[in-house]
């Protein structure tokens, strides 16, 4: 048995999901994180409602696509709610075409990276490891000193730029530690 590609309705691939896994197919949506900013996700509902911190929801990787385990032409597929359809190559004969599949290799790859979160938006914070006098240098390449530090990871550095000090808010983690 391969995987078979199915077309979804535009953001409906859950329903159609739960139609194909009801039919007795595998079926496969790869999802990531994505923050929502400025709304947070209800873990029951999954419903999103406003709020003045940001939310993390898992959204589907490749939108308005499944992967469904197909063995032989799935002809109920194309029928369920959510499918547009189940895609084919084209007919030989009168009969309808056989499913376009993709190799089982290549689904548990995208399936790997996708456990193992490299397509998620949301980055596991690095540790801060600057500190208050430390000599630094921003991600833009400006060498200053690290004159203040926040307990939400805000730093001021003071640089100077054409022989005046220059004082800018940065997000610490994104400093380099230099040898003093």
């Amino acid at each position: 048995m391969s995987w078979g590609v199915v077309q979804t309705r535009w953001g409906q691939e859950r329903l159609a999901n739960e139609f194909i896994t009801r039919l007795g197919f595998e079926s496969l949506i790869i999802t990531y994180q994505r923050r929502i900013r400025g709304w947070k996700v209800c873990p029951a509902t999954g419903r999103r409602t406003r709020s003045r911190t940001d939310g993390v929801q898992r959204v589907p990787l490749i939108r308005g696509y499944l992967f469904v385990l197909v063995d032989g032409l799935g002809e109920m597929i194309d029928h369920q709610p959510g499918v547009m359809r189940l895609m084919r190559h084209a007919p030989v004969d009168s009969s309808i075409g056989r499913p376009k599949l993709v190799e089982t290799s290549i689904i548990f790859q995208i399936r790997e990276a996708a456990d193992c979160g490299l397509f998620d938006e949301i980055q596991v914070d690095s540790p801060i490891v600057v500190s208050i006098d430390d000599r630094v240098r921003t991600t833009s390449g400006i060498v200053g000193r690290l004159i203040g530090l926040d307990e939400r990871g805000r730093a001021e550095v003071m640089t100077e730029i054409l022989g005046g000090g220059v004082i800018r808010g940065l997000d610490a983690r994104n400093l380099e530690k230099l040898a003093s």
